[in-house]
């Protein structure tokens, strides 16, 4: 690579060092495996992975990586599932749950919609003066063209991602309310 960044690593004597695909900071010693994030000074020792000593490591495509030890070979895998890194809205809970066609991954909490990405955490606020609240959302759905549908308490709201409007849907008819149920493969509302 053409662009080096350096980090303290204390008083360890680094082997190796790389970063993983959760953007993980991993560092080998002859005695020891650590990781930390971006931006910490704290290293964290595996004590999961107790070996004698560490000579080299080798990483797959996926993020996995092995470690050649004098106890043999150690595999690490990255979970399956695992809560998302967000520098902003750590803890936030969210009513509903939908992704998009550029792979975000869209939930409501609180008055605002939220954004999840490799890039990381975008939130919009979903109230104001020209719509009536958003209520619980019972469901929310990705649309083409950029749509995120929310089927709110009394009504539906339409959010524009590229402008950021969001918008009340009127009823079909009056007294009547339209609910969604899901997205079919071509991008209509079933």
């Amino acid at each position: 690579g053409r662009v080096w960044t350096s980090e303290s690593a204390g008083n360890s004597r680094i082997r190796h060092a790389w970063i993983g695909p959760d953007k993980t900071r991993w560092a080998v010693s002859a005695d020891s495996l650590s990781h930390w994030q971006a931006g910490q000074t704290r290293h964290v020792i595996m004590d999961d992975y107790p070996a004698r000593r560490y000579y080299d490591w080798i990483m797959d495509p996926g993020g996995t990586f092995w470690l050649a030890t004098s106890d043999g070979l150690i595999r690490y895998s990255p979970t399956a599932w695992r809560a998302a890194q967000t520098d902003s809205e750590a803890g936030v809970s969210g009513h509903c749950l939908t992704t998009d066609q550029e792979g975000k991954v869209w939930f409501v909490s609180g008055a605002k919609l939220h954004a999840l990405d490799d890039s990381g955490h975008k939130d919009y606020p979903i109230s104001g003066p020209q719509i009536s609240p958003v209520g619980i959302p019972r469901a929310i759905f990705a649309l083409p063209g950029g749509k995120i549908l929310i089927d709110g308490t009394e009504s539906l709201f339409e959010f524009n991602v590229p402008t950021g409007e969001i918008t009340p849907l009127p009823p079909d008819a009056p007294n009547q309310r339209f609910k969604p149920l899901g997205v079919l493969n071509d991008g209509s509302l079933l």
